[in-house]
């Protein structure tokens, strides 16, 4: 569990996903359906053992999630996603989708990826904002991309060690 802190607010962490977390999961994915079945997929992404979930508790109040995967063995670690990622509404604006971002970051080095992606829906401000804030590039547009045929942006991140 990574704890997050801010000063005078609240306290955040960030924790593996449980069975009890798949409901909040599934209804906050509601947002997602204007790209396509996103309940059902990542309905399914909750069992793949090659995604890794992670869940933000803010005060002990279940606040958002992010899916980072495929996390494939070592000879596949070229590039992982952030297939997914989400806080409440009422808790946007408070760098917490921010530091999951670097939580995965952190997860996909310790792994051994060089690179991190992200598909963002072409009309989404917020999340392009959010990415190319934490040094993501835009890479090109994806025409019909998402199931319900929206194009996104694909973008990514190179992922540096500290010696780097």
């Amino acid at each position: 569990m990574s704890n997050f802190f801010t000063p005078g607010k609240s306290t955040a962490s960030l924790r593996r996903v449980r069975p009890t977390d798949r409901d909040f999961i599934l209804d906050a994915s509601r947002v997602f359906e204007k790209f396509g079945p996103y309940v059902e997929i990542i309905n399914g992404w909750l069992t793949d053992p090659w995604i890794e979930v992670m869940v933000l508790e803010t005060d002990g109040t279940k606040t958002g999630f992010i899916f980072l995967g495929p996390l494939f063995p070592s000879y596949f670690r070229a590039t992982v996603d952030v297939m997914a990622i989400y806080v409440r509404p009422e808790a946007r604006g408070k760098g917490l989708a921010k530091r999951m971002l670097r939580w995965a970051e952190a997860r996909a080095l310790a792994a051994g990826y060089l690179t991190l992606r992200a598909h963002v829906g072409c009309e989404n401000e917020p999340a392009l904002s959010l990415f190319k804030s934490t040094g993501f590039k835009v890479i090109k547009k994806i025409e019909n991309y998402y199931p319900s045929g929206l194009a996104a942006y694909e973008l990514r991140k190179r992922l540096l060690k500290e010696n780097e």
